[in-house]
């Protein structure tokens, strides 16, 4: 709050600012509270996106010289697999089917997996269970209006039977878990980054995500990006990416040339700059 020394802050996201449903929880206001007394007292803020940059303009007090984007990115063990065995061996580790759309990402009511299992109502009644929906990860332990619960959604919707749950991936086998993938689906209608879009993307899985927030920035002209709340439209390009090869391979090879843009190196460097310059002033 004080600082005595030239200060850089990262400020990822503001998404207990932006979004109401998480800032109910008394401490997320003290954090609230703090976040925006402590940001103007640095000499330079660090975010991920154009997105963010734009939040804290709006909504922290600091002006928009001392805001500097750095991108993150995938990775680097996040390619393509370099075997078929790899992939037949990752779907019989998680049991996975033969083909299939994943999700990836977090279960919190801003990854809007309702509106995809909603998408999905369209997508089986047209492929039936040639491609299931693999939600990967830790399912919620509770339904809540925070972290409302995929499967209970999915009975609702009676498509529980063309879901799959691998449960927890470990993070080295997720590259390969997206090289299996058919299609990732990425529904999230709020991102400070957002990096399962270009981690698909540098495994060669083709991307199907949202307009929303800094995800446009990563996903370029290598994603469908839609409306989050547009279910049907969601589910459009899930069926043709699953029945049309040449569609899924040009989506693949434009994911390639986007993920060329990020880099852990560049990221660094633009940090290290940040740095320097903070010390200078």
């Amino acid at each position: 709050l004080s600082p005595g020394v030239p200060t850089v802050v990262t400020i990822h996201d503001l998404i207990p600012m932006v979004l109401p449903e998480y800032r109910r929880d008394w401490r997320v206001r003290l954090y609230n509270s703090l976040v925006a007394a402590a940001a103007p007292q640095a000499k330079i803020i660090l975010t991920d996106s154009e997105a963010s940059k734009k939040d804290i303009l709006a909504r922290l007090e600091v002006p928009e010289a001392q805001v500097r984007v750095v991108y993150l990115a995938p990775a680097p063990h996040y390619q393509p697999a370099q075997t078929w065995q790899q992939i037949v061996d990752i779907k019989k580790k998680y049991n996975l089917p033969e083909d299939f759309v994943l999700y990836l990402g977090g279960y919190d009511v801003r990854k809007n997996v309702s509106a995809l299992l909603h998408a999905y109502t369209w997508v089986s009644n047209t492929l039936k269970d040639a491609f299931p929906l693999v939600l990967a990860g830790q399912l919620p332990q509770e339904d809540s209006a925070l972290f409302p619960d995929p499967l209970r959604i999915a009975r609702e919707l009676n498509i529980e039977q063309y879901i799959v749950t691998p449960g927890w991936i470990a993070e080295e086998d997720l590259p390969l878990l997206y090289a299996a993938a058919t299609v990732f689906v990425y529904p999230s209608r709020y991102e400070g980054f957002g990096l399962p879009v270009p981690e698909a993307m540098a495994c060669g899985t083709p991307v199907i995500t949202t307009d929303a927030a800094s995800i446009p920035e990563l996903a370029g002209p290598a994603a469908f990006q839609l409306d989050p709340s547009d279910t049907k439209h969601i589910a459009a390009p899930i069926l043709r990416l699953c029945t049309e090869e040449e569609s899924n391979d040009e989506m693949i090879e434009r994911g390639f040339n986007q993920v060329e843009k990020f880099s852990w190196q560049k990221t660094a460097r633009e940090t290290l700059q940040a740095y320097r310059e903070a010390m200078a002033k």
